[in-house]
């Protein structure tokens, strides 16, 4: 496997970016799946792996045009499964969270509001991968404070 092929497995989550519908939520799924083994690794050592992670997206997504002839072609799901695990791993324990961080980041992550679409314009494997990530940050800021709210008065446990 040359450096390219290698590349292009990375890039398009070991194949699943070229499934032919919805290939983002479907890459999605594939960072869900990735993350439940992984569940209860300290934040102290998931987000380093994440910014690794993170870093080897933009590296190698820069190659996107070069690869399949476009900027950023739905086959590129290694954003969606980076924010995905951001979005899970910062959230606490619970398959409702989960669940809602899950939707909220598809929902920002599609509609792109303001600072996602922004942060898509950034050069190369940079645009790529930031605008999920920023979708990823818009989903935490509404989860985090109404699972904190709610604990504080009792809602939840």
């Amino acid at each position: 496997m040359n450096r390219y092929q290698f590349f292009r497995f990375f890039v398009t989550g070991f194949g699943v970016g070229y499934c032919p519908i919805a290939p983002g939520t479907a890459g999605s799924i594939l960072g869900v799946l990735l993350f439940l083994p992984f569940q209860t690794v300290p934040l102290f050592y998931a987000l380093p792996v994440l910014a690794i992670l993170f870093g080897m997206g933009v590296y190698t997504s820069n190659f996107s045009f070069a690869l399949f002839g476009q900027k950023d072609p739905s086959k590129i799901v290694i954003d969606e499964i980076v924010a995905i695990l951001l979005v899970l791993f910062l959230l606490p324990t619970s398959a409702v969270l989960w669940g809602l961080g899950f939707l909220l980041f598809r929902l920002f992550d599609i509609t792109k509001p303001i600072g996602v679409r922004e942060a898509e314009n950034l050069p190369g494997g940079w645009g790529i991968m930031a605008d999920d990530v920023v979708a990823a940050i818009y989903a935490l800021f509404i989860l985090l404070p109404i699972h904190y709210l709610g604990r504080y008065l009792g809602l939840f446990a």
